[in-house]
C-alpha cells in the first residue's frame, strides 16, 4: 500500500524533517489504499529518495516558507505519488538530465539517487518523471501499475 510505504519512509526521515523544520503535507487517509504492483524494497528506496531530494533542495528555502507536498492517488491502472517542494525548482537545461546516472545538480551529490530510482520504478513497470512546480520548486511523480482487484484475476 502506497500509503503505508510513505509513511514508513517519513517516520525514518522524521529526525531530518525536524532538523530543516519542515511539517510534510501529507494525509494517508485521503482516499482508499492504493495498492501498487512494486517490489517493497525498491519501493521504499525510491520513496526515500524522492523525500530526501526534496528535504536538501528545500535547504535553500528560508525556514518559514519551507513546503513539502506529498500526495497518493489513483490515474486509471497506475497508482501515483508526488512529492512537489517549493525549492528553486529544476534549471531548465538539468531537467533532461535530471535521470542520468552521475549527474548532479547538488555540491557533493553523487547522481545515482534519481537514475537508480527511475531503473527501479521502470524495472517494475511504472516510471518516475520530474517537472517544474508553480510557483516555484519541483514535482516528482512516481506511477506504478495498480494490484488488480481479486475478482479480474485469472483462474
Amino acid at each position: 500500500v502506497l500509503q503505508e510505504v510513505v509513511r514508513s519512509a517519513m517516520h525514518l526521515l522524521a529526525p531530518e524533517f525536524g532538523r530543516r523544520g519542515i511539517v510534510a503535507q501529507f494525509d494517508p487517509t485521503a482516499q482508499a489504499p492504493v495498492r501498487v504492483q512494486a517490489e517493497a524494497v525498491a519501493l521504499e528506496q525510491i520513496v526515500h529518495n524522492l523525500l530526501m531530494n526534496a528535504l536538501q533542495a528545500l535547504e535553500l528555502v528560508p525556514a518559514g516558507d519551507r513546503r513539502l507536498a506529498i500526495a497518493v492517488g489513483r490515474n486509471g491502472e497506475e497508482g501515483v505519488l508526488t512529492v512537489t517542494d517549493n525549492g528553486r525548482g529544476i534549471a531548465p537545461d538539468a531537467l533532461p538530465r535530471l535521470f542520468e546516472p552521475f549527474f548532479s545538480t547538488r555540491e557533493g551529490g553523487l547522481g545515482l539517487g534519481l537514475s537508480l530510482s527511475e531503473t527501479l520504478a521502470s524495472g517494475m513497470g511504472g516510471s518516475l518523471s520530474a517537472a517544474n512546480a508553480s510557483p516555484r520548486g519541483a514535482r516528482f511523480t512516481l506511477l506504478l501499475p495498480l494490484v488488480a482487484p481479486p475478482a479480474e484475476r485469472a483462474p
